[in-house]
């Protein structure tokens, strides 16, 4: 048997119990048969063993509501013409800050070296997290910007944190102009071994008996996209936030190996 026709076998015996169950309420029957019922749940379990789409959003929803924390860390790098000093992007930095009621608490930012300075930032929602920007100099007239931001953060607000570093990234590339070949490089990465989630895109691991699977490194390349995903992280890079993006939405969080 195929696996479509067992996907269609079962669709039919789900429509089928429930007009059946229908039926019995609307006839008023002295019984309504609950076993009926009961009996969806095997079948359900198949569309949810065979169907890719529903497998995906079960686990998507499971992990959404644990809320479960996370560790997030998104890059952004590119290479500038008009850099000046370090000195000077410390303060045009920290007027951007001031623009999205970003608090630095000094006591706890790392210390600077002469191409890299570290913020701990506390934002208007009393989150906490890392911001790093550096400027690597390539020649005396371009300069490699790279800004960073770490988060420790639930799974469900990932997408969001993703959404407000590219709101951030355009307001402090915008400091400086860009070389005209406009290389850019996105880098990001997940970690949820304190979620205990097993992140995978565009392939999910079934149970196999019952082996145990210690030890998972997969290297998947879309175009520019390349994504390694191990047992508790994944890692994606791209020069298109496009790509970067639709990781974001379509990874799959399992809460085991399935």
């Amino acid at each position: 048997m195929t696996r479509y026709i067992r996907i269609g076998l079962v669709l039919i015996s789900i429509v089928w119990t429930i007009v059946n169950f229908i039926i019995t309420i609307v006839t008023k029957a002295p019984l309504v048969n609950l076993l009926g019922l009961v009996g969806l749940v095997p079948l359900l379990t198949v569309l949810y063993q065979d169907i890719d789409w529903i497998f995906i959003k079960i686990n998507k929803i499971r992990a959404w509501l644990s809320q479960k924390t996370v560790s997030f860390s998104v890059k952004h790098q590119i290479k500038i013409n008009n850099f000046d000093d370090i000195q000077s992007l410390d303060k045009k930095v920290r007027a951007v800050f001031i623009k999205f009621n970003f608090k630095i608490d000094e006591s706890k930012s790392p210390n600077r070296t002469h191409e890299t300075i570290y913020y701990q930032i506390k934002n208007e929602q009393n989150l906490s997290f890392l911001i790093t920007v550096s400027a690597m100099k390539l020649s005396e007239e371009q300069t490699n910007f790279i800004l960073k931001v770490d988060y420790q953060i639930a799974y469900r607000d990932v997408k969001q944190k993703w959404e407000d570093f590219m709101h951030l990234e355009r307001n402090i590339f915008s400091l400086y102009s860009r070389d005209e070949k406009n290389l850019s490089r996105f880098d990001i990465s997940i970690d949820t071994s304190r979620a205990n989630f097993n992140p995978f895109y565009r392939l999910t691991i079934r149970h196999l008996t019952n082996v145990r699977i210690n030890k998972f490194n997969l290297v998947y390349s879309e175009d520019k996209l390349t994504v390694t995903s191990t047992l508790h992280k994944i890692q994606a890079t791209s020069d298109s936030e496009i790509d970067i993006k639709k990781l974001i939405d379509e990874y799959v969080p399992l809460s085991k190996v399935l």
